[in-house]
């Protein structure tokens, strides 16, 4: 319980050479700093950089990740430097997509932000502001929850809950008898009468009530739930007639796995990239080529300056050039949210815990 999860996706610079796309090389810009690239022959002011994407997760308590984020949102939001654009502003740097040749325009620093906490759902109580426990039949005393029933009265008893979440999905929804004391004699009201140890004796004009406590076959159930506007309504009921006494009785229900709907980012599903193993597999045949016919990184040809190149339908020692990899997209984020929201889910949580009491006369 509590834990909270924040989800950043920034747009970073990104050189986008082939030649370091298997293996990750450090020296390539990733944050959004003073525009230059640096190699073995020194710094190189006009670069083309290209949109790349970098996942950060904040886990935490809640309080502790809100404070973070906060401090961190403030100061991406602030800072001049997130301002500006970078990137080719003269249709310098293209790309192939899809088949289709990609003009990169310039494009500025984003960031978006999501935060993933474990669902947690209050249970209800007798002590829940706005329960109400109500009879068909007989009458009803809401502030002890006591039922009075004549022992020919139907049984027909609901209890309204308000929920934050009415149509949550439910389970194991019952109720029980924990615990009843059951009418086993009515004698004369004599100051002399002996009572017996452990039997309770109600005195009404000329009668002593005698009650011991014992095991009640009676059998309860949950006919139905049923959602309103902020409530759930529970109906009770009895399939037999009740034998005189009082029965103290437990309605409980939890919430089933998953009660909670999460709701989709936009950002989530527009940013996410699918990738294919075919495609993994002809990125690593290409990139394999060019290090087997290529000395040394100088000696890649100019078409693979960035990602590899503008041609759709070029070839390269006899290989289609394929698809630049999606380094502007994130792959496999709508898996990897999928995932988070599993793990802060609980297989079930509880809603209700409730007890109240039914007295059934023998009249």
């Amino acid at each position: 319980a509590g834990l909270t999860v924040g989800l950043y996706a920034f747009t970073l610079d990104y050189m986008g050479q082939i030649s370091s796309f298997g293996s990750a090389d450090l020296s390539e810009p990733l944050i959004w700093g003073e525009l230059k690239y640096i190699n073995g022959k020194g710094t190189i002011e006009d670069v083309l950089p290209m949109p790349r994407t970098l996942l950060m997760l904040v886990i935490g308590e809640a309080d502790h990740v809100d404070t973070f984020t906060t401090r961190l949102n403030t100061q991406l939001d602030s800072d001049p430097v997130y301002a500006e654009l970078r990137g080719p502003e003269k249709q310098e740097l293209t790309y192939t997509r899809g088949g289709e040749t990609v003009i990169q325009e310039p494009f500025g620093f984003e960031y978006q932000y999501m935060q993933l906490a474990r669902p947690v759902l209050k249970a209800a109580s007798h002590h829940t502001e706005g329960i109400a426990l109500h009879s068909a039949s007989g009458e009803t005393d809401p502030q002890t929850r006591l039922i009075s029933l004549g022992k020919n009265d139907p049984v027909e008893i609901t209890v309204t809950v308000p929920v934050e979440n009415p149509k949550a999905a439910l389970t194991d929804v019952s109720i029980s008898v924990n615990g009843a004391l059951l009418l086993s004699s009515v004698i004369p009201n004599d100051p002399d009468a002996e009572i017996s140890e452990g039997i309770q004796a109600i005195a009404l004009r000329d009668k002593l009530y005698l009650y011991n406590q014992q095991e009640s076959d009676a059998v309860f159930r949950v006919v139905k739930t049923e959602p309103t506007d902020g409530a759930l309504v529970f109906t009770l009921t009895c399939d037999k007639p009740l034998e005189p006494g009082y029965y103290h009785l437990y309605l409980s229900a939890d919430y089933a796995a998953r009660a909670v709907a999460w709701q989709t980012e936009p950002w989530v599903r527009d940013m996410n990239a699918t990738i294919s193993n075919e495609q993994i597999s002809t990125w690593e045949s290409f990139t394999g080529l060019m290090a087997e016919h290529e000395r040394t990184r100088a000696n890649i040809p100019p078409v693979f300056q960035h990602a590899w190149g503008p041609e759709s339908n070029g070839k390269y020692h006899g290989m289609v050039y394929p698809d630049c990899p999606p380094v502007y997209k994130v792959p496999g984020l709508s898996e990897l949210v999928r995932q988070l929201q599993r793990a802060a889910d609980m297989e079930q949580s509880p809603c209700l815990r409730y007890t109240f009491d039914l007295f059934v006369s023998n009249r």
